[in-house]
């Protein structure tokens, strides 16, 4: 699919930064999404997380750039940096060296670039760690970086850096000192960030550029200090695109109500042309809500539900509350702090709870009839927060208006069966790329989402016999006709393309019809060989207990191969691999290599599959 972006650009010369120690983030991620607010780049050291925790699961990936370097051996350490999406970034792994370092390029506009680092030192950690520190100075020095950030927990508590000389004869200590002096870093943590000591560290070649750099204790429960601060960088950052949407907190519901009641809904239909039926529908529908809503711009805001307006001031307090902490230094004003602290922590807690609370007491019917009220029925089931697609109809508007416009969708739904047309309009869908993984400059990384109209997925509900949910990117390989898509990206749409193969993502049936086209995919595979699908994933299994039955499973590989080609449905084969299980010491005469479209199939000790790790029993 096409990206799109626009080229205009704004400055911004206050980046505001947080460093945290957080002594595992997995079970804090409510509380990192809280302090996330107001945060351009968040570095993290002592992260905790493991390959199964996903970047949108810490912060919303619509927001924030993850680059992340988890620790792989064994279990805590782990480093992150969060970029907010509007400052430009890249990951540079080119200059991360064998230590639990990660570094990202920030991109000023025609300007040398900076560059920023999180690292962690484990306490118990001998020289080497810091000569792989140095290292990165090294490569970072003949790549031209002359602004370098470094934030991290070094574990180095006996040095005087107000001299910047260690207090001790200590070999480690003294090396680290000499880095420092070697590669003209400044040292400007000038506190204890871990009891009495100064373990977390702010290096940088520019500290003038640094401001209001403070340490502070906050909703997130660890053993180290927030340290907060801002940096004086003219960066070019992305623009944040508003949109022009409905004010429904405006809007006339008993007008527009009362509107739709006595439009003759009759006039719209075109006798057998439910294409030209539904437009008119449509056009009358707009016409009625423009005069009773009014519209406003509005930028996209994606924090988690439940942090909403009342979360948002107390957390607005509370750091306004810590500014004034640490301009008067007074008790009072601490314990107001404090408390503010404590309140903002239990107020998020219950939020939490109440929304998770919200969710099983929301689950949808499923109306399966082409009766009015059961039309009516499933508009009432939509979710009004879901985003419309090409017809600009949003679920909010049919679902206040359901009663007063289910009898002309009714009549459109048997007007389609009779007829045996889909109206063309639901045919269309705005395509929304979404990253699904983290190296936001390939264009693979991304998965096109449909924002399908909604009122098309009510018509595909009354048609449903069962519920099936949403699939993955396997629905863009079913070849058909007709479809047709466009690019939506920050408000920028580019030009409707046909669609030549694939379902719908986000519809109703979409999953039903991919089953179908698949369904025969098990008929080609030899006795004794099983497939297992589900969704658009499917695995290949069987007892190999000899050179013949493991040919068998590659001549089965070859089968699919050739099932693949005649359906005009590849394989995904960087997302293929082989998992050996067995107990049997001597199963290893057993293994060999296997292949799928002319790749060898990587064969991992453990793989993720349907969000569950499978290793080696």
């Amino acid at each position: 699919f096409l990206l799109l972006c626009n080229a205009n650009t704004l400055y911004c010369s206050a980046i505001k930064c947080l460093y945290m120690n957080a002594r595992s983030v997995v079970n804090k991620r409510s509380e990192l999404q809280a302090l996330s607010i107001g945060h351009d780049l968040i570095f993290c050291v002592e992260s905790w997380l493991k390959p199964d925790v996903l970047n949108c699961e810490l912060l919303p990936s619509a927001e924030y750039t993850i680059h992340r370097r988890d620790r792989v051996d064994k279990v805590g350490g782990g480093v992150f940096l969060a970029v907010r999406n509007t400052i430009l970034s890249v990951r540079r792994n080119d200059l991360e060296t064998n230590a639990e370092i990660m570094a990202c390029e920030l991109r000023p506009n025609s300007r040398r670039n900076i560059l920023a680092v999180a690292f962690y030192r484990p306490p118990d950690s001998d020289l080497n760690c810091l000569k792989e520190f140095k290292k990165l100075l090294r490569l970072a020095s003949r790549t031209k970086f002359d602004q370098i950030i470094v934030l991290g927990d070094f574990n180095l508590p006996k040095i005087n850096w107000s001299t910047g000389t260690a207090t001790t004869g200590d070999r480690i200590h003294n090396y680290f000192t000499k880095i420092v002096k070697d590669y003209y870093l400044w040292q400007l943590v000038d506190f204890p960030t871990r009891e009495e000591n100064t373990l977390d560290l702010i290096l940088t070649t520019i500290p003038t550029r640094f401001r209001n750099i403070h340490g502070f204790d906050d909703i997130i429960s660890t053993d180290h200090k927030l340290i907060s601060f801002e940096l004086d960088l003219k960066i070019t950052k992305k623009p944040n695109i508003k949109r022009v949407v409905y004010n429904f907190k405006k809007a006339d519901w008993p007008g527009l109500k009362q509107t739709l009641s006595n439009i003759s809904w009759d006039l719209c239909f075109v006798p057998n042309d439910v294409d030209l039926s539904l437009a008119n529908w449509s056009d009358l529908f707009l016409c009625a809500v423009d005069s009773h809503i009014p519209k406003s711009s509005s930028r996209n805001v994606h924090d988690h539900p439940w942090i909403d307006n009342e979360m948002r001031f107390l957390l607005k307090k509370k750091d306004t509350q810590r500014r004034i902490v640490n301009k008067v230094r007074s008790q009072s004003a601490k314990k107001k702090y404090d408390d503010l602290r404590c309140a903002a922590k239990q107020l998020l807690a219950k939020k939490r709870q109440e929304h998770a609370h919200k969710l099983k007491e929301s689950v949808a019917t499923n109306p399966k009839r082409f009766w009015v009220a059961e039309v009516a029925g499933a508009i009432q089931a939509l979710d009004p927060n879901k985003a419309c697609g090409p017809d600009d109809i949003p679920g909010t508007l049919l679902k206040y208006t359901a009663n007063e416009i289910a009898p002309f969708l009714c009549k459109i739904f048997n007007m389609s069966l009779s007829t045996g047309s889909f109206p063309v309009l639901w045919k269309r869908a705005n395509i929304s790329p979404v990253l699904k993984k983290d190296d936001s400059t390939l264009v693979e990384n991304y998965r096109p989402i449909s924002l399908l109209c909604i009122a098309s997925k009510i018509l595909e509900r009354c048609l449903q016999h069962g519920f099936l949910k949403d699939l993955s990117k396997a629905f863009d390989k079913v070849p058909h006709l007709q479809l047709r898509q466009r690019v939506v990206l920050k408000g920028t749409y580019s030009d409707w393309l046909p669609v030549t193969s694939g379902v719908p993502q986000g519809s109703i049936l979409g999953p039903l019809l991919f089953l179908v086209y698949v369904n025969d995919m098990p008929d080609h595979v030899t006795q004794g060989s099983t497939i297992a699908l589900y969704a658009d994933d499917s695995k290949l299994y069987r007892t190999i207990d000899s050179p013949s039955t493991s040919i068998s499973l590659q001549a089965d590989l070859y089968s699919l191969q050739d099932w693949s080609r005649v359906n005009a449905m590849d394989f995904s084969t960087s997302k293929c691999k082989v998992l050996h299980m067995s107990r049997k010491k001597s199963a290893g005469s057993l293994l060999r290599e296997y292949y799928l479209s002319g790749h060898k199939l990587d064969a991992p000790v453990e793989t993720r599959d349907l969000g569950v790790t499978i290793f080696d029993l």
